[in-house]
């Protein structure tokens, strides 16, 4: 928050591994453990980023006794022979991989060493001349390249090195970038001096465990499905629509005549046919006319030629029903 109130400073933080840049960058690593796990092409990214530009401030909780993972490594049998490179462990602690990497050595005092007050120094000029500095371990930079920024006790607790078109910075406690030390102990001068002229302030969260989990509309967003998502909104709005009401205008009732009978079975669709067919007059005439065509003609019956009773015309065949029962 502090320095995005600076003008042309921006401020960000990253959830997601170190990738090279566009521009240079200072990344801030604050709170590392002493003794963190890590994979060794991790410490040597940190290099390739370096060489290209970036600037990396790593700086360590405070510490007032060793770990016990680099008690075992420094009570190590001497006469132990060293690995081969074949060997090499493809994981190391941040401070023996930045001693392998970078040429600096993470040391914890002894214990007449540790009773030197809790304050450290300005080695350089335009700093501020003390600072709170709880924490006990120095640093033993291996190469010259180191340059000491802060000494406690006369030991180097803040270093600087320039490394290709970047830098490191490394100090043995994080206290001054902590909202404490912003209000009881302001160092602005140190601050500047480690943030360098970068624009660009990075504060890595990936070593503090908070990972970047993008989501569905976090990949459409970054791959710029946008239009994609209004395109497939606007088609579920089109199939809702059309399971309410279909899209496609419905067909009129076909229109029935007045003579026509729907829904009836087949016997009634017969009776149906004669009457459109054969006149109630002549339905009798019709029924002596098919009876004599089949019938009739083997059988001696009288029947009238036009009958125009219907009961009359049907007596001779009832009669003739009977006498063949």
């Amino acid at each position: 928050d502090a320095l995005d109130r600076l003008p042309g400073v921006t401020a960000e933080r990253a959830y997601r591994d170190l990738q090279p840049g566009s521009a240079p960058r200072t990344v801030l690593l604050l709170g590392v453990e002493t003794d963190r796990v890590i994979a060794r092409d991790d410490m040597r990214l940190l290099k390739t980023l370096a060489a290209a530009g970036d600037r990396f401030v790593i700086a360590f909780l405070p510490e007032l006794k060793a770990p016990e993972k680099l008690k075992k490594k420094k009570g190590a049998d001497p006469e132990k022979p060293e690995k081969d490179e074949k060997d090499e462990p493809e994981t190391v602690t941040v401070s023996s991989g930045m001693a392998d990497e970078l040429g600096c050595v993470l040391v914890f005092p002894e214990a007449a060493e540790k009773a030197a007050p809790p304050r450290a120094q300005a080695a350089v000029a335009g700093l501020e001349s003390e600072l709170p500095w709880p924490s006990l371990p120095v640093f033993a930079p291996e190469t010259p390249d180191w340059q000491t920024l802060l000494t406690r006790g006369g030991k180097p607790v803040a270093v600087e090195r320039a490394y290709g078109k970047g830098g490191f910075v490394l100090l043995t406690d994080a206290y001054i970038f902590s909202n404490e030390a912003l209000r009881e102990d302001r160092s602005p001068r140190l601050l500047a001096r480690l943030l360098g002229d970068r624009s660009r302030i990075v504060f890595d969260e990936t070593l503090h465990g908070i990972y970047e989990q993008p989501g569905v509309a976090g990949l459409m967003r970054r791959y710029r499905l946008e239009p994609f998502l209004a395109l497939a909104a606007v088609l579920a709005a089109l199939f809702i629509w059309q399971n309410l009401s279909p899209l496609v205008p419905i067909a009129p009732a076909p229109h029935t005549a007045a003579n026509e009978v729907a829904g009836l079975d087949a016997m009634s669709g017969r009776t149906s046919l004669l009457r459109r067919s054969v006149p109630p007059a002549g339905l009798m005439a019709e029924c002596v006319r098919l009876w004599q065509s089949s019938v009739g003609r083997r059988k001696n019956l009288a029947l009238p030629a036009t009958p125009k009773d219907p009961v009359e015309a049907s007596r001779p065949l009832t009669d003739h029903r009977r006498k063949r029962r």
